[in-house]
């Protein structure tokens, strides 16, 4: 890819619930990555569920704009 960098982390653990707010955990930081990414002019999507393991993708747009 020319015009983006990615980052995939993917693990095979647990998983837990997602909602349209992030993590659905009493002991969880709400992935404040995601808020940070934005912020950014990134994309961030969150993937999990109980039993199936967690997928985390965070893109950024290269070129000019970004932030170093």
């Amino acid at each position: 890819m020319t015009d983006e960098v990615t980052l995939d982390i993917v693990d095979d653990g647990r998983g837990f619930t997602v909602t349209d707010g992030g993590a659905q955990r009493p002991d969880s930081f709400g992935l404040a990555i995601r808020q940070r990414v934005e912020q950014l002019g990134g994309s961030f999507v969150l993937e999990s569920a109980p039993g199936q393991g967690t997928a985390v993708a965070v893109t950024f747009p290269t070129g000019q704009g970004l932030p170093s």
